[in-house]
């Protein structure tokens, strides 16, 4: 058996011991566990019983330990990407937004389980059985001492015959007992309609307690759009970007409105949770034994079709959504799940990296996304499970997306220069180098991504500046040391283009060339041109481009003024883009205030700089 490391681009021959679902990919067919045929190309996850058998050798998938409030917002991240994958399936090209979908937030409003717990709450019936439960008199014969007996076992005087050692005394006519065969009556509690309500109180606790953190993850969601919305702590085209993206998605600005709604469902189901957890702190509740069970599926009795309390107490056991629904799925079915939300989760990856694209005017072309920038033609590729933004000259930015709720995805492996990593993450995750948390409960997802890609084409654009340019033809020679401020002699053939230069110096120089020198020169010529060109507009405008030493430059713009530099500082080049008013704010925030239109890297290391969740 082969599989593809996702992670490093490698290939091994067998699984290490525990894996991450996702990570690998299947390069011959495999049946999982006896029940899935998995086919070369399919990603290797759970079925649900957290171990892989191949060859007769078991192998453990990893599994996250999470809290009700962490669970939660896995959920909710994992229906928010199921959800827009299917909006992209049937967008037809048609604008998706990559954020929270608002049929996310309108599911906070009460469901029917819910509703009807409000009701029988408000009327009492939980409280009356709490209070004045049903119940059962139980009969036990004792053996005990004749001044605790109160009546008499029905075999308490064959009993007291045959044992000798419950006597007192023996006289001539009777025995006087010790002790006697005693019959004892007790209260049980433990029948099963008593156990019905025990176990609905346990399970409407879970309900409540997992819709309760999944509305808190929503609202908190809202809370923040609509505080940066209205916030003046973040620059202009940062909160205009992520704005607009939002409301795509909330098309009909309600985001208010579901909020506000949102925290009324909170207070009923907190309300709720009190009183649920109320009972079960007295009464009836701490009466039944704690191991008591009671099957999925109800008998109706006649206490639970005609008491005027526990009668509803089957209408709510019916409707209660069982957690334990997930678990009990064929384990086909439980990794086809699996494998759906991997692919899901590549889609919305992909949209992530078009949306963030979008600047540079991407457009679909022959069946394959491209886009242009610096005399660059680029293409954006799915290949297999992976997304590939590649140039012309075989340089590629390679996205990896997992479906991994883990606070973390990577452990001690070395990726290739180049390749990012991604995974939905949680709250808590926290980028690393060459690995990116991408989930739609971000609002600076496409800003993330966006950034990362800005870094990495800019690298390219950098590590070209001053190239040498050559050999040049003695006109086109002559041409150069006439412009003295824009180009660098460095031998009597070999120039190096320092400044950008007009479009009548650029024509005539293209003039020059055309015919006497050869191609690759005139190419790389013309290259260099627009190349320089492009980093004397980083923001979109013509700026003041001041050349230094060592092929270092500064950049200011005076539209927007906006500032960007090439400065060597000692042994290492750093690069800087910064916008108007960035002097202002801390190098922590930096991202937070301006997204990806503040970037701050050393050119000449190893890696890509990821930002984590702000």
């Amino acid at each position: 058996m082969i599989f593809l490391d996702r992670l490093t681009g490698g290939k091994l021959s067998e699984l290490p011991d525990a894996f991450l679902p996702g990570r690998y990919c299947l390069l011959k067919p495999l049946v999982v566990n006896g029940h899935s045929h998995l086919q070369p190309g399919d990603l290797l996850s759970d079925d649900g019983s957290g171990v892989i058998r191949i060859q007769d050798a078991e192998r453990q998938v990893r599994s996250t330990e999470q809290t009700d409030d962490e669970q939660a917002e896995s959920d909710l991240s994992a229906e928010a990407i199921v959800a827009i994958a299917g909006k992209l399936t049937h967008a037809q090209g048609a604008s998706v937004s990559p954020m929270l979908p608002a049929e996310m937030a309108a599911q906070c409003a009460l469901e029917e389980i819910e509703r009807n717990l409000a009701t029988v709450l408000r009327d009492g019936h939980l409280h009356s059985i709490s209070d004045r439960p049903r119940r059962d008199l139980r009969y036990d014969d004792l053996v005990a001492p004749v001044a605790r007996a109160r009546r008499l076992a029905t075999s308490a005087l064959s009993h007291l015959a045959s044992h000798s050692d419950c006597w007192q005394q023996r006289t001539l006519s009777s025995v006087q007992p010790r002790k006697v065969l005693a019959r004892f009556s007790e209260d049980d509690y433990a029948i099963y309609e008593n156990r019905l309500y025990k176990r609905l109180l346990d399970r409407l606790d879970r309900h409540l307690a997992r819709r309760l953190a999944r509305i808190r993850g929503v609202n908190s969601r809202l809370e923040r759009a609509l505080e940066f919305q209205g916030s003046e702590q973040t620059h202009f085209r940062l909160r205009e970007d992520i704005c607009r993206l939002w409301g795509e998605s909330y098309l009909d600005d309600k985001t208010g409105m579901q909020l506000e709604a949102g925290k009324l469902a909170l207070a009923e189901l907190e309300s709720q949770l009190r009183a649920v957890r109320g009972l079960k702190q007295r009464g009836l509740y701490s009466l039944v034994p704690a191991a008591s069970v009671v099957p999925a599926q109800i008998h109706r009795t006649n206490i639970l079709n005609h008491d005027p309390h526990y009668r509803h107490l089957p209408p709510l056991w019916e409707k209660l959504k069982d957690d334990r629904e997930e678990r009990l799925l064929p384990p086909e079915e439980r990794l086809a799940r699996q494998l759906q939300l991997q692919h899901a989760y590549v889609s919305y990856v992909g949209l992530v990296i078009r949306r963030a694209l979008e600047r540079y005017g991407l457009r679909m072309a022959g069946g394959k996304y491209v886009f242009s920038w610096a005399d660059w033609s680029f293409v954006l590729k799915h290949e297999a499970h992976d997304w590939v933004v590649t140039q012309p000259d075989g340089s590629a930015l390679r996205i990896v997306p997992i479906a991994w709720f883990g606070a973390s995805i990577k452990g001690s492996e070395t990726l290739e220069p180049d390749r990012i990593v991604c995974w939905p993450g949680t709250s808590a995750s926290v980028a690393s180098p060459q690995c990116l948390p991408v989930s739609p409960l971000d609002l600076y997802v496409v800003e993330k991504v966006g950034k990362l890609i800005d870094e990495w084409m800019l690298r390219q654009l950098l590590h070209g500046h001053g190239r040498k340019l050559g050999p040049l033809p003695t006109p086109a020679k002559k041409l150069t040391e006439a412009w003295p401020e824009q180009f660098e002699s460095i031998s009597p053939t070999h120039v190096r283009l320092l400044a950008p230069i007009d479009d009548q110096k650029a024509a005539e120089l293209r003039a020059s060339l055309r015919g006497s020198a050869n191609p690759q020169v005139e190419d790389a010529v013309g290259s260099a041109i627009e190349q320089v060109a492009a980093l004397a507009q980083l923001c979109g405008h013509p700026a003041r481009f001041e050349p230094g030493q060592q092929q270092d430059f500064y950049c200011q713009c005076a539209t927007c003024q906006t500032t960007w530099s090439l400065k060597t500082i000692g042994k290492r080049r750093h690069f800087s883009l910064r916008p108007k008013g960035a002097s202002s704010v801390s190098e922590t925030n930096r991202f937070v205030w301006s997204g990806r239109d503040w970037l701050e890297f050393d050119l000449d290391s190893n890696g890509l700089i990821v930002e984590s969740t702000p």
